[in-house]
């Protein structure tokens, strides 16, 4: 799991630095300083669709969509929850 986490860090890495220097904003959540970027929607999609194929039955809290997963439980129901924040 250890390799996986790494290789997908430096993927989500990759798709953010594409992005860098581009004014992207998507949209804002509270205000106009809690803003989301296209950087975060794309590497947020590339993150929850490799964690969803490899560990299927995990579960993944996502800043920027929320709760996700394949079948209708309870956080507290799951053995294995991914949190994914991305940190400035």
């Amino acid at each position: 799991m250890e390799t996986f986490i790494k290789d997908i860090t430096l993927g989500a890495g990759k798709i953010i630095a594409k992005y860098f220097g581009k004014v992207a904003v998507s949209y804002t959540k509270i205000d106009a300083l809690d803003y989301v970027t296209k950087a975060d929607l794309a590497s947020n999609s590339y993150l929850i669709k490799a964690i969803k194929k490899q560990y299927p039955h995990h579960g993944v809290l996502s800043e920027e969509t929320g709760y996700i997963t394949r079948r209708v439980q309870s956080i507290l129901g799951l053995l294995t929850l991914w949190m994914e924040q991305e940190t400035s």
